[in-house]
C-alpha cells in the first residue's frame, strides 16, 4: 500500500482524545465546519485515550469525535 500525501494535508498523531481534554474535538469541528481546510486529513498512533469502563460507556464518551470523524 503506498499512500499520496498532499500539500495541505494534517496528520494528527497521538491525540490520546478524552472528554475532558477536548482540544481535538475542537479541532474536528474545526475541519467540519470548514474552518479547516485539509486536503487530507491522516490519523496516526492512539488516537482516543485508553478506552476503559465497558464498551456503552466509551462509545458515549467518544460519540461526537466518532460522529465528526465519519462525516469528515
Amino acid at each position: 500500500m503506498s499512500l499520496n500525501l498532499k500539500v495541505g494535508a494534517f496528520v494528527v498523531t497521538d491525540a490520546h482524545y478524552s472528554h475532558i481534554r477536548p482540544q481535538f474535538l475542537d479541532f474536528l469541528k474545526d475541519i467540519d465546519s470548514k474552518k479547516l481546510n485539509p486536503t487530507q486529513l491522516i490519523l496516526l498512533g492512539d488516537i482516543f485515550d485508553a478506552l476503559f469502563g465497558g464498551v456503552e460507556r466509551t462509545y458515549l464518551q467518544n460519540k461526537d469525535a466518532v460522529d465528526i470523524l465519519n462525516n469528515i
